[in-house]
Protein backbone atom coordinates (compact mmCIF):
# COMPACT_ATOMS: atom_id res chain seq x y z
CA UNK A 1 0.00 0.00 0.00
CA UNK A 2 1.43 3.37 -1.06
CA UNK A 3 1.60 6.04 1.61
CA UNK A 4 -0.08 9.24 0.38
CA UNK A 5 2.12 12.33 0.41
CA UNK A 6 1.57 16.05 0.11
CA UNK A 7 3.98 18.81 -0.86
CA UNK A 8 4.24 22.38 0.41
CA UNK A 9 5.66 25.36 -1.45
CA UNK A 10 6.63 28.87 -0.51
CA UNK A 11 5.13 31.33 -3.01
CA UNK A 12 7.92 32.43 -5.40
CA UNK A 13 8.40 36.18 -5.53
CA UNK A 14 11.12 36.70 -8.15
CA UNK A 15 11.46 35.48 -11.73
CA UNK A 16 14.39 33.32 -10.63
CA UNK A 17 12.33 31.68 -7.89
CA UNK A 18 9.44 31.09 -10.31
CA UNK A 19 11.81 29.45 -12.79
CA UNK A 20 13.22 27.20 -10.07
CA UNK A 21 9.75 26.03 -9.04
CA UNK A 22 8.75 25.48 -12.68
CA UNK A 23 11.85 23.38 -13.32
CA UNK A 24 11.21 21.24 -10.22
CA UNK A 25 7.51 20.61 -10.82
CA UNK A 26 7.83 17.73 -13.35
CA UNK A 27 9.88 15.70 -10.86
CA UNK A 28 7.56 16.62 -7.98
CA UNK A 29 4.45 15.72 -9.97
CA UNK A 30 5.99 12.31 -10.66
CA UNK A 31 5.66 11.62 -6.93
CA UNK A 32 1.87 11.81 -7.42
CA UNK A 33 1.11 13.95 -4.36
CA UNK A 34 -2.41 13.71 -2.99
CA UNK A 35 -2.42 17.50 -2.84
CA UNK A 36 -0.01 20.42 -2.60
CA UNK A 37 -0.21 23.56 -0.48
CA UNK A 38 1.28 27.02 -0.65
CA UNK A 39 2.22 29.09 2.37
CA UNK A 40 0.90 32.61 2.86
CA UNK A 41 2.98 35.65 1.98
CA UNK A 42 1.93 38.32 4.47
CA UNK A 43 2.84 41.97 4.28
CA UNK A 44 1.25 44.39 1.84
CA UNK A 45 1.91 43.60 -1.83
CA UNK A 46 2.96 40.00 -1.08
CA UNK A 47 -0.72 39.16 -0.56
CA UNK A 48 -0.83 38.42 -4.29
CA UNK A 49 1.94 35.81 -4.38
CA UNK A 50 0.03 32.90 -2.84
CA UNK A 51 -3.12 33.15 -5.02
CA UNK A 52 -0.94 33.58 -8.13
CA UNK A 53 0.96 30.40 -7.23
CA UNK A 54 -2.23 28.47 -6.42
CA UNK A 55 -3.80 29.48 -9.73
CA UNK A 56 -0.66 28.40 -11.62
CA UNK A 57 -0.44 25.03 -9.86
CA UNK A 58 -4.11 24.28 -10.45
CA UNK A 59 -4.59 25.63 -13.99
CA UNK A 60 -1.22 24.92 -15.58
CA UNK A 61 -0.22 21.73 -13.77
CA UNK A 62 -3.50 20.15 -12.73
CA UNK A 63 -2.50 19.86 -9.09
CA UNK A 64 -5.01 19.93 -6.25
CA UNK A 65 -3.51 23.03 -4.65
CA UNK A 66 -4.61 24.39 -1.27
CA UNK A 67 -3.65 27.87 -0.06
CA UNK A 68 -2.67 28.85 3.45
CA UNK A 69 -4.58 31.97 4.48
CA UNK A 70 -3.58 34.49 7.13
CA UNK A 71 -5.15 37.83 7.99
CA UNK A 72 -1.75 39.39 8.67
CA UNK A 73 -0.68 42.17 6.35
CA UNK A 74 -4.08 42.83 4.81
CA UNK A 75 -7.15 44.94 5.48
CA UNK A 76 -10.54 43.34 6.01
CA UNK A 77 -11.51 44.30 2.46
CA UNK A 78 -8.32 42.74 1.06
CA UNK A 79 -8.89 39.47 2.92
CA UNK A 80 -12.51 39.30 1.71
CA UNK A 81 -11.30 39.90 -1.86
CA UNK A 82 -8.66 37.18 -1.43
CA UNK A 83 -11.28 34.67 -0.29
CA UNK A 84 -13.43 35.63 -3.29
CA UNK A 85 -10.47 34.83 -5.57
CA UNK A 86 -10.13 31.39 -4.02
CA UNK A 87 -13.88 30.79 -4.37
CA UNK A 88 -13.59 31.49 -8.11
CA UNK A 89 -10.62 29.10 -8.37
CA UNK A 90 -12.61 26.33 -6.73
CA UNK A 91 -10.84 26.41 -3.35
CA UNK A 92 -13.95 26.20 -1.20
CA UNK A 93 -12.97 24.34 1.99
CA UNK A 94 -11.46 26.25 4.92
CA UNK A 95 -10.53 25.18 8.43
CA UNK A 96 -9.86 28.42 10.30
CA UNK A 97 -7.64 28.07 13.37
CA UNK A 98 -8.79 30.74 15.79
CA UNK A 99 -8.20 31.08 19.55
CA UNK A 100 -9.87 30.78 22.93
CA UNK A 101 -9.20 34.50 23.38
CA UNK A 102 -12.30 35.31 21.32
CA UNK A 103 -14.40 34.11 24.28
CA UNK A 104 -12.94 36.68 26.66
CA UNK A 105 -15.20 39.62 27.55
CA UNK A 106 -12.25 41.99 27.11
CA UNK A 107 -9.87 40.42 24.60
CA UNK A 108 -6.65 42.09 23.60
CA UNK A 109 -5.62 42.90 20.05
CA UNK A 110 -5.01 39.23 19.23
CA UNK A 111 -8.44 38.15 20.45
CA UNK A 112 -10.24 41.06 18.79
CA UNK A 113 -8.60 40.50 15.40
CA UNK A 114 -9.33 36.77 15.60
CA UNK A 115 -13.00 37.58 16.22
CA UNK A 116 -13.01 39.71 13.08
CA UNK A 117 -11.24 36.98 11.10
CA UNK A 118 -13.74 34.34 12.26
CA UNK A 119 -16.60 36.55 11.10
CA UNK A 120 -14.94 37.15 7.70
CA UNK A 121 -14.38 33.44 7.13
CA UNK A 122 -17.86 32.38 8.27
CA UNK A 123 -19.46 35.10 6.14
CA UNK A 124 -17.42 34.33 3.02
CA UNK A 125 -19.82 31.85 1.47
CA UNK A 126 -17.08 29.20 1.56
CA UNK A 127 -17.28 25.89 3.42
CA UNK A 128 -15.75 26.95 6.74
CA UNK A 129 -15.12 25.17 10.03
CA UNK A 130 -13.66 27.25 12.88
CA UNK A 131 -11.42 25.68 15.54
CA UNK A 132 -10.63 27.57 18.75
CA UNK A 133 -7.76 25.81 20.52
CA UNK A 134 -6.54 26.34 24.05
CA UNK A 135 -2.79 26.66 24.59
CA UNK A 136 -1.06 24.67 21.82
CA UNK A 137 2.24 23.03 22.71
CA UNK A 138 4.78 21.19 20.59
CA UNK A 139 8.21 21.42 19.03
CA UNK A 140 9.44 24.78 17.78
CA UNK A 141 10.83 28.01 19.12
CA UNK A 142 7.85 30.33 18.76
CA UNK A 143 4.62 30.87 20.62
CA UNK A 144 3.57 31.07 24.26
CA UNK A 145 4.49 27.49 25.16
CA UNK A 146 7.99 27.85 23.69
CA UNK A 147 8.57 30.96 25.81
CA UNK A 148 7.37 29.20 28.96
CA UNK A 149 9.49 26.10 28.32
CA UNK A 150 12.55 28.23 27.60
CA UNK A 151 12.14 30.10 30.89
CA UNK A 152 11.68 26.83 32.78
CA UNK A 153 14.83 25.38 31.21
CA UNK A 154 17.07 28.39 31.82
CA UNK A 155 15.97 30.16 34.99
CA UNK A 156 16.32 29.00 38.60
CA UNK A 157 13.18 30.98 39.45
CA UNK A 158 10.31 31.26 36.95
CA UNK A 159 8.23 34.47 36.92
CA UNK A 160 4.46 33.88 36.83
CA UNK A 161 1.78 36.43 36.05
CA UNK A 162 -0.42 36.79 39.13
CA UNK A 163 -1.35 33.77 41.30
CA UNK A 164 -1.06 31.24 38.45
CA UNK A 165 -4.46 29.68 39.19
CA UNK A 166 -6.29 30.29 35.90
CA UNK A 167 -7.13 27.14 33.96
CA UNK A 168 -6.11 25.89 30.52
CA UNK A 169 -6.53 22.73 28.46
CA UNK A 170 -3.12 22.40 26.76
CA UNK A 171 -3.40 20.54 23.46
CA UNK A 172 -0.49 18.88 21.62
CA UNK A 173 0.03 20.30 18.13
CA UNK A 174 -0.09 16.80 16.64
CA UNK A 175 -3.58 16.32 18.10
CA UNK A 176 -4.67 19.70 16.74
CA UNK A 177 -3.40 18.66 13.30
CA UNK A 178 -5.45 15.46 13.55
CA UNK A 179 -8.57 17.48 14.44
CA UNK A 180 -8.00 19.71 11.39
CA UNK A 181 -7.81 16.66 9.11
CA UNK A 182 -10.87 15.13 10.74
CA UNK A 183 -12.86 18.33 10.25
CA UNK A 184 -11.83 18.47 6.59
CA UNK A 185 -13.13 14.93 6.10
CA UNK A 186 -16.55 15.67 7.64
CA UNK A 187 -18.81 17.96 5.57
CA UNK A 188 -21.24 18.16 8.49
CA UNK A 189 -18.74 20.37 10.38
CA UNK A 190 -19.14 23.18 7.82
CA UNK A 191 -20.50 26.33 9.44
CA UNK A 192 -19.69 25.09 12.95
CA UNK A 193 -17.23 26.28 15.58
CA UNK A 194 -15.37 23.98 17.98
CA UNK A 195 -13.29 24.56 21.08
CA UNK A 196 -10.22 22.31 21.02
CA UNK A 197 -8.17 21.35 24.07
CA UNK A 198 -6.60 18.58 26.06
CA UNK A 199 -8.50 16.29 28.39
CA UNK A 200 -6.76 17.63 31.48
CA UNK A 201 -7.92 21.00 32.80
CA UNK A 202 -4.90 22.35 34.65
CA UNK A 203 -3.94 25.58 36.33
CA UNK A 204 -1.03 27.55 34.95
CA UNK A 205 1.05 26.55 37.99
CA UNK A 206 0.21 22.87 37.40
CA UNK A 207 1.22 23.19 33.76
CA UNK A 208 4.49 24.83 34.76
CA UNK A 209 5.21 22.06 37.28
CA UNK A 210 4.57 19.41 34.59
CA UNK A 211 7.00 21.14 32.21
CA UNK A 212 9.67 21.27 34.92
CA UNK A 213 9.16 17.57 35.76
CA UNK A 214 9.59 16.67 32.11
CA UNK A 215 12.78 18.74 31.94
CA UNK A 216 14.03 17.15 35.15
CA UNK A 217 14.28 20.51 36.90
CA UNK A 218 12.85 21.84 40.16
CA UNK A 219 9.92 24.22 39.74
CA UNK A 220 10.28 27.50 41.64
CA UNK A 221 7.57 29.91 40.50
CA UNK A 222 7.75 33.57 41.46
CA UNK A 223 4.25 35.04 41.41
CA UNK A 224 4.29 38.68 40.32
CA UNK A 225 1.47 41.13 41.16
CA UNK A 226 -0.82 41.83 38.21
CA UNK A 227 -0.23 45.63 38.21
CA UNK A 228 3.52 45.06 38.05
CA UNK A 229 3.04 42.61 35.16
CA UNK A 230 1.13 45.21 33.15
CA UNK A 231 3.97 47.71 33.65
CA UNK A 232 6.64 45.14 32.70
CA UNK A 233 4.69 44.05 29.62
CA UNK A 234 4.20 47.65 28.48
CA UNK A 235 7.95 48.30 28.58
CA UNK A 236 8.94 44.92 27.06
CA UNK A 237 6.60 45.42 24.11
CA UNK A 238 8.35 48.69 23.32
CA UNK A 239 11.88 47.40 23.83
CA UNK A 240 11.86 43.94 22.24
CA UNK A 241 10.60 42.63 18.88
CA UNK A 242 9.45 39.36 20.50
CA UNK A 243 8.82 40.17 24.18
CA UNK A 244 8.54 37.29 26.67
CA UNK A 245 5.51 39.01 28.21
CA UNK A 246 2.77 41.06 26.54
CA UNK A 247 -0.20 42.98 27.87
CA UNK A 248 -2.36 40.39 26.10
CA UNK A 249 -0.72 37.66 28.20
CA UNK A 250 -1.54 39.60 31.37
CA UNK A 251 -5.19 40.14 30.34
CA UNK A 252 -5.43 36.41 29.60
CA UNK A 253 -4.40 35.64 33.18
CA UNK A 254 -7.37 37.56 34.56
CA UNK A 255 -10.30 35.81 32.86
CA UNK A 256 -10.67 32.14 31.94
CA UNK A 257 -11.96 31.03 28.54
CA UNK A 258 -14.44 28.13 28.71
CA UNK A 259 -12.91 25.61 26.25
CA UNK A 260 -16.01 23.41 26.16
CA UNK A 261 -15.12 20.14 24.39
CA UNK A 262 -18.67 18.74 24.17
CA UNK A 263 -19.26 19.74 20.52
CA UNK A 264 -15.81 18.49 19.53
CA UNK A 265 -16.42 15.10 21.15
CA UNK A 266 -19.91 14.82 19.68
CA UNK A 267 -18.90 15.50 16.07
CA UNK A 268 -15.22 14.54 15.75
CA UNK A 269 -14.48 12.21 18.70
CA UNK A 270 -10.74 12.93 18.67
CA UNK A 271 -8.10 10.85 20.40
CA UNK A 272 -6.24 13.34 22.61
CA UNK A 273 -2.75 12.58 23.89
CA UNK A 274 -2.35 12.79 27.69
CA UNK A 275 -0.54 15.96 28.68
CA UNK A 276 2.41 14.14 30.30
CA UNK A 277 2.99 12.05 27.17
CA UNK A 278 2.70 15.05 24.86
CA UNK A 279 5.26 16.90 26.97
CA UNK A 280 7.59 13.92 26.87
CA UNK A 281 7.34 13.81 23.07
CA UNK A 282 7.84 17.57 22.84
CA UNK A 283 10.65 18.10 25.32
CA UNK A 284 12.41 14.80 24.66
CA UNK A 285 12.73 13.52 28.22
CA UNK A 286 10.61 11.22 30.34
CA UNK A 287 8.60 12.86 33.10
Amino acid sequence: MTTPISLEFFPPKTDEQKATLEAALPKLKALKPEYVSCTFGAGGSTLAYTPETIRHLRDEHGLDAAPHVSCMGGTQAEIRALLEQYKVMGCRRIVAVSTQHVHLPRPGVYGRTKRIADAIFLGSGLDVTVLRPSLVYGAGGQGVFAKIAALAAKLPVIPVVGPGQWHLRPVWVEDLNAVILSALAKPETVGRTYDVGGRERVTYDEMLAAICRTLGKPCRPLHLPIPLCFVLAWFLERLLPNPPLTTENVHGALVEAPCDLSALDRDLKPAITPFAEGLRQTLGRAA
